[in-house]
C-alpha cells in the first residue's frame, strides 16, 4: 500500500518560523499503569530533550487491550478535523502512530512528511520508551535534542505544504 504522504524537504525559501506552542506530540495512549504524557519515561525523555513540555495528544484516552489500526486512524482523523487550519508540526511518536497517519513503515527517523489532506507537517520519531534500542545511540539522542530545540526556539523553518514542485 502506498502512502498518500510525501517527504517534505525544507528549503531556505518560503520559510516562516514557528514556536513551541505550535508543536504537538502525538502518542498512542497512557501507559498500562494509566500514567499520562509527561509522567512516563517516554514523556520525560521528550521534555528533557526539548527543554520543555510540548503539547501532547494521545490517540487513545486509555491503553486499549489490543491495538486496532482502523480505530487509531479514525481517532486521528477526528482530531485532525477539529484542527483543520492548524499548521503546527506533529511529532509522531512510534510506529503505531506513524501507521495511523499512513506514513510508510520504513520511514527514516526524524524524516518530515506532508499530507495532501491537512496542513500539519509530520516528523517521524521512534518511540521514546527506554525499551527502544534506537535511543541507546547517543548520536540519535543528540539529533533528537537538536531537532526539538530548533522546534521550541522557532529556528526551524516551516515546510510549505502547498509547494507542489518539491520532490522527495
Amino acid at each position: 500500500m502506498s502512502s498518500p504522504y510525501r517527504k517534505s524537504p525544507y528549503t531556505e525559501e518560503k520559510q516562516i518560523p514557528w514556536r513551541a506552542r505550535n508543536v504537538t506530540v502525538i502518542g498512542e495512549a497512557p501507559n498500562a499503569q494509566g500514567k499520562e504524557k509527561y509522567d512516563t519515561q517516554s514523556g520525560k525523555r521528550i521534555a528533557a530533550w526539548a527543554g520543555t513540555e510540548l503539547p501532547w495528544h494521545n490517540i487513545h484516552g486509555a491503553l486499549p487491550p489490543k491495538w486496532n489500526a482502523r480505530v487509531a486512524k479514525a481517532r486521528i482523523w477526528d482530531w485532525i478535523v477539529t484542527h483543520p487550519l492548524d499548521d503546527q508540526p506533529l511529532i509522531l511518536l512510534g510506529r503505531k502512530v506513524q501507521a495511523a497517519f499512513d506514513i510508510p513503515r520504513d520511514a527514516e527517523p526524524f524524516e518530515w512528511y506532508a499530507s495532501p489532506t491537512h496542513h500539519h507537517s509530520m516528523i517521524v520519531f521512534p518511540h521514546t520508551s527506554p525499551l527502544s534500542r534506537f535511543w541507546n545511540d547517543e548520536a540519535h539522542v543528540a539529533e533528537a535534542t537538536e531537532l526539538l530545540h530548533a522546534l521550541v526556539s522557532g529556528t526551524l523553518p516551516r515546510f510549505d505544504y502547498q509547494n507542489k514542485d518539491e520532490t522527495a
